[in-house]
Order: structure tokens, then C-alpha cells, then sequence
């Protein structure tokens, strides 16, 4: 971490390769969760002499809610020999060093899983089964379905009512909430990040053979904007907590767009800076 008053680096807790980092919206300057290869879930409360706490292997997704530890997603996916059979167990908990009792498991059968998301209280899960998109919404105990056919689902915005997904080479918004779906330019590899409202996404990928990168998706107009060229998959970006900026790493710098007027600032970083590790 890096103190914005002095400029003083502080070393971390963890020494394991971050695989996702978040600070809670409302209060970002205190609170921090990350999720660590293996599946390990750290919170920290303060940054300084704070005392880290945990749950071990097996996190596939994480969030911040309320004012408690972050919310945590424990999936296991068994599948039998020759592939033929899937069976994904869920566990919900917070991190807090074991204390809380995980919920019931959820079972899911038949699910080829591919991808877990917690907003909040809510968790998302996706895959396919019998060739069919399938996302699954998992809240207070009760789960959801939604069958989206054909398409396979990439990711899912913050309030659950936007869903990308991709088909034949193309990527697409559909809302579940009933409104219109939207066709988008693009063709998708990740989402990187989203906006709070939704409205804006930051997500890789291509409009043609060679021209791809980081873009700007508005998921109302469609509208698309190259943020990075030689951005890869793992690119790190963000917004600021109320949606107004989009940032993201560059080679040597920090770039930010201002949504409201179109200035783009770049920050550059000395020789040597460690790496940026995303969500910013």
C-alpha cells in the first residue's frame, strides 16, 4: 500500500499473488479485502496496526456489505470421471477469522460452472448445462434461474439487472429486468470493471482482427471507447467510488477519464514502481 500523505510504501500482510482487491464504497480510506491465490480471503480493517483476518482456500468470489467483515463466496464443483456428471456446492460466509457459521450449502446439479460473482449480499453463478447459458442468483438462502439459451454469460453489473454475454463471436447486454437488450460492437474476452450504477463498463477485447485492447462500453447507447491498445486480459481498471472517473494502468503510468467532459490525465510512475494490482 502506498501512503498518499507521505509517498511512504507499507508493506503488505501477504506475500501470495493477488487475485482480486477490493475497498468497501463508503468507507474505501479504512477497509480493504483481497483475495489471494488459493483461494485465501484477507480483510483488513485501518491499514495500520491493523490485524488481518481471514478465511482459508476455497473463495471463489468476495464483497463488501454493511458495516461487518466482506461477504464471501465458497464454491466446490465435483465432477465425475469421464465428465459426465456436475455437482457445484455453495457456501456463503463472512470473513471473520471462522467465527460466523457458513450458511446451508446450496446444491446445484448438472452445472458445467464458469464463473461466480458477489455484489453485495448476492452471489451469481453461471455455466452452461445441456448446452444452455444458465445463471443462477443466490440470496438469503433462496436461488434463482434464469435458462438464456445460446449465449454464454461473461459477467454480471453491480445492481444484478445487467447481464454480458457473448454468441458467435459477438457480445451483447441483456437486461433481466425486462427491457431491451443491446448488441454491442465488441467482442468480450473479461470485464475489467464496472461503474456503481452500471452505466459504464470497462471490459478487453476486439472490434476486428487486430484492433483490440481496453475499452469503454456504455451499456445504455452502446457506445464504445479505446481507453488502452496494448491493454492484456488482466489489465487493471476501476471507477471512483460515485462513477464519474474510469482509470486504468498503462506502460509506466496511471490514466483516468473524466465521463463528464472527455479529459483523459495520465500520472506517470518512476522506474521501478511495483505493480499495479487492479481493481484501482
Amino acid at each position: 500500500r502506498m501512503d498518499l500523505r507521505s509517498g511512504f510504501l507499507i508493506p503488505g500482510a501477504v506475500v501470495a499473488p493477488i487475485r482480486d482487491l477490493r475497498l468497501h464504497p463508503e468507507t474505501e480510506d479504512t477497509r480493504l479485502g483481497f483475495l489471494a491465490e488459493g483461494g485465501a480471503l484477507f480483510s483488513l480493517s485501518g491499514f495500520h496496526a491493523s490485524r488481518p483476518q481471514w478465511l482459508a482456500g476455497g473463495v471463489a468470489a468476495f464483497d463488501f456489505t454493511g458495516t461487518r467483515a466482506p461477504v464471501a463466496a465458497q464454491v466446490r464443483e465435483v465432477v465425475s470421471p469421464g465428465g459426465g456428471r456436475h455437482l457445484v456446492r455453495i457456501e456463503i460466509r463472512r470473513a471473520s477469522g471462522g467465527r460466523d457459521r457458513p450458511t446451508e450449502p446450496v446444491v446445484v446439479r448438472g452445472l458445467d460452472l464458469r464463473g461466480v460473482r458477489v455484489w453485495g449480499s448476492a452471489t451469481y453463478l453461471w455455466g452452461v448445462r445441456d448446452g444452455r447459458g444458465i445463471l443462477l442468483l443466490l440470496r438469503d438462502g433462496r436461488l434463482g434461474e434464469h435458462d438464456l439459451g445460446g449465449t454464454r454469460v461473461l459477467d454480471v453489473s453491480p445492481n444484478g439487472s445487467l447481464v454480458v454475454a457473448t454468441w458467435e463471436r459477438s457480445s451483447s447486454v441483456a437486461d433481466l429486468s425486462g427491457g431491451p437488450g443491446r448488441r454491442l460492437g465488441l467482442e468480450i474476452s473479461s470485464v475489467a470493471s464496472w461503474s456503481p450504477d452500471g452505466r459504464w463498463m470497462a471490459a478487453v477485447g476486439s472490434i476486428a482482427e487486430g484492433v483490440e485492447g481496453l475499452w469503454l462500453v456504455d451499456t445504455r447507447a452502446g457506445g464504445l471507447r479505446q481507453l488502452d491498445a496494448s491493454a492484456g486480459a488482466d489489465a487493471p481498471a476501476g471507477f471512483s467510488s460515485r462513477g464519474r472517473l474510469v482509470l486504468w494502468t498503462e506502460a509506466g503510468a496511471i490514466a483516468a477519464l473524466d465521463l463528464a467532459t472527455g479529459t483523459v490525465s495520465r500520472v506517470p510512475l518512476p522506474p521501478g514502481f511495483p505493480e499495479v494490482v487492479g481493481p484501482l
